[in-house]
């Protein structure tokens, strides 16, 4: 606090701060609210990702900023040098955990990965007793952090920005694709976890057996497991199925473009923290056919329609059904836009100020 401003600073920690990024944009809302709110709040990072240094500061210039009176809020989803640093900071601490995707996925596929990624699970099983309060972004998170040990836990949902929604679809895609033949897409980085390689595999039953005229659009940054990509590469090719599309990481103009042409979204993933992209489905009114698994489930409640086993011919049937059946869809996508209600902008900004109450009052 300052004389000037009776409020306690409220700064949060992201260890790595990429442009597009779900963390990152989380993190860069929070700003703007608490901001808008009469608080003072910077970013500090460990690592800024290319054009994002001016959104942030560098984590070990904190102690300028450092108070009993202040209230960190540090976004935990990898391992980092910040832990440590922060723990031994004097003021108020609460996390927002985001996940720790399980280990387990990235056996056989990335030695790296696999470590850091037990790592920051003990990590943040060292921390549970350490902090004021933990704040999940979904219940399937919060329960994790109960298994952990930690205390006062709450689910505050993603704060999005729902204007980049409406920002003009990429011409060049439309003017490509949208065409009259059936798209489906999936929205994700390329990752094990997200098991694009059972989308290809379903998609490739519906596409020889029930509709040829059809494509798969994978969308998602490709450089983080680069072994998994040249897997998926691998098995289209080995398939050999045409227009199945790895199209890397792609601008919000590009994203919103996928979005506009799309006729499904088909998700296979067998582990997820929130899954934005479910909620830019119900935004852009594309029905959702996805695997039952961590929390997908919740994300969706009760909107969607889920599957619980990986036949991937009863899969093409499915994909079919949604596709072609207008009554079916029209109530899928109802279904989701009430949803949607759920992750309005004003509804989550009252529920994370609630949750700082006991912090920042």
């Amino acid at each position: 606090m300052t004389a000037n401003n009776p409020k306690p600073q409220v700064h949060q920690f992201v260890p790595v701060l990429e442009r597009g990024d779900a963390i990152g944009n989380h993190a860069l809302a929070i700003r703007e609210f608490l901001r808008g709110k009469g608080y003072e709040s910077e970013i500090f990072v460990w690592r800024a990702g290319k054009g994002m240094r001016r959104h942030c500061r560098k984590y070990l210039d904190y102690p300028r900023w450092s108070s009993s009176e202040n209230v960190l809020l540090y976004h935990f989803g990898v391992s980092s040098p910040m832990t440590s640093f922060l723990l031994k900071a004097p003021d108020r601490k609460a996390i927002i955990y985001h996940n720790i995707t399980p280990e387990d996925f990235y056996r056989g596929v990335s030695d790296r990965i696999y470590y850091i990624l037990r790592r920051g699970r003990r990590e943040l099983a060292g921390i549970a007793e350490k902090v004021d309060l933990a704040i999940a972004d979904s219940e399937y998170n919060r329960h994790e952090l109960v298994e952990l040990g930690f205390k006062d836990t709450v689910t505050v949902p993603l704060l999005l920005d729902f204007e980049q929604y409406g920002i003009s679809p990429a011409t060049s895609i439309l003017n490509k694709f949208d065409d009259g033949r059936t798209n489906m897409i999936f929205v994700g980085r390329i990752s094990p976890n997200k098991k694009q390689e059972d989308i290809i595999r379903a998609f490739s039953v519906y596409k020889k057996y029930i509709n040829g005229s059809s494509r798969l659009f994978i969308i998602g940054q490709n450089h983080q497991v680069p072994e998994y990509n040249v897997m998926l590469e691998r098995l289209i090719d080995s398939l050999g199925i045409e227009d199945v599309y790895l199209t890397g990481g792609v601008t919000q103009a590009e994203l919103n473009a996928y979005y506009s042409i799309a006729d499904l979204f088909l998700c296979m993933s067998e582990h997820e923290g929130f899954c934005i992209p479910l909620i830019e489905c119900m935004h852009f009114g594309v029905p959702v056919l996805a695997y039952d698994s961590s929390a997908v489930t919740g994300t969706l409640d009760g909107s969607g329609i889920l599957f619980t086993e990986k036949d991937f011919a009863r899969v093409a049937e499915m994909m079919d059904l949604v596709i072609s059946d207008e009554n079916l869809k029209e109530r899928i996508i109802r279904g989701q836009k009430e949803r949607l209600r759920r992750y309005g902008r004003e509804r989550v900004e009252e529920e994370l100020m609630d949750s700082l109450a006991g912090l920042i009052n």
